[in-house]
């Protein structure tokens, strides 16, 4: 029969070693990309997000791939891939191509000035 320290030594271990797991995805670097939502691909889970810019020139394209660990919500309400759209404007949190978070903004931000009285 084990002794109460000899268990409480192998849960600290296991909690370490539970921890020392999670502490390695948090060191995998994320990269943030923002625009609208160009193409959806159902059949691999990809969205295709450009960036907006008057100048073709400088329109980005970012492919980020949905799976089941992402976050994807839609005016801060969570959300699947299929609730997504093209045009949608999104926010995107990203590691090696896949998504950690993705933001979709449909509602347009309040303004801070009233609209003006007639």
């Amino acid at each position: 029969m084990f002794s109460l320290p000899r268990i409480a030594v192998v849960l600290v271990v296991a909690l370490i070693t539970g921890l020392g797991g999670q502490l390695l995805a948090v060191d995998a670097k994320v990269a943030t990309f923002a625009g609208v939502i160009d193409h959806l691909d159902g059949d691999n889970s990809r969205v295709v997000v450009k960036t907006v810019s008057s100048d073709p020139a400088k329109v980005k394209t970012a492919v980020i791939t949905i799976d089941k660990t992402s976050m994807i919500t839609i005016d801060k309400v969570a959300a699947t891939y299929d609730d997504l759209l093209v045009g949608d404007q999104v926010s995107a949190r990203y590691s090696q191509g896949v998504a950690v978070t993705l933001a979709v903004t449909r509602t347009p931000a309040k303004s801070a000035t009233p609209p003006a009285k007639p």
